[in-house]
Formats: C-alpha cells, sequence, structure tokens
C-alpha cells in the first residue's frame, strides 16, 4: 500500500501503480489494458524511454482505477 502522505512533485512508477494501487501483476494489468507481460516488463525496466498507451490502454486504465475506488486525481498524492 502507498503511504498517501508522500509529499507532491514525486513521481508514481509503473511498477508502483500496477502493484501497490492495483495489485496486479504484469501480467494481469497486461492483459486488463489489451498488451503484452514483456511490453509492461520492458516500460518498468526502462528499456523504454517512454511510455506509450493508446486511447484505448487509458480508458481501460481508468476502468481500473474505479474497480478501487479511485480516479486519476486520487493519484497526485501517491507519488513517491
Amino acid at each position: 500500500m502507498i503511504d498517501k502522505k508522500q509529499p507532491p512533485g514525486k513521481k508514481l512508477s509503473l511498477k508502483q501503480f500496477r502493484a501497490d494501487v492495483l495489485g496486479m501483476s504484469q501480467r494481469e494489468f497486461a492483459e486488463a489494458i489489451g498488451s503484452t507481460q514483456n511490453t509492461i516488463a520492458r516500460y518498468e525496466s526502462g528499456r523504454h524511454k517512454s511510455i506509450k498507451f493508446s486511447l484505448d490502454q487509458i480508458c481501460e486504465i481508468e476502468d481500473l482505477l474505479r474497480t478501487h475506488g479511485l480516479t486519476f486525481r486520487n493519484l497526485r498524492g501517491l507519488e513517491k
């Protein structure tokens, strides 16, 4: 679980978001957003310099957040 009292200005990594906020494995997250486990692993390892999600994938991520009672705005206070 992420400490909601972290100071602002730090970034929440994809791994922190996936594992700590959503409680999902790479494979589960990838399947939920229509990607592959290998792509998520490359994003998390930094092998890709930037993370690119399609609009459809962003909508899927928003749906995942809603299932946890969260919105994108709720993530602002979770940065580490």
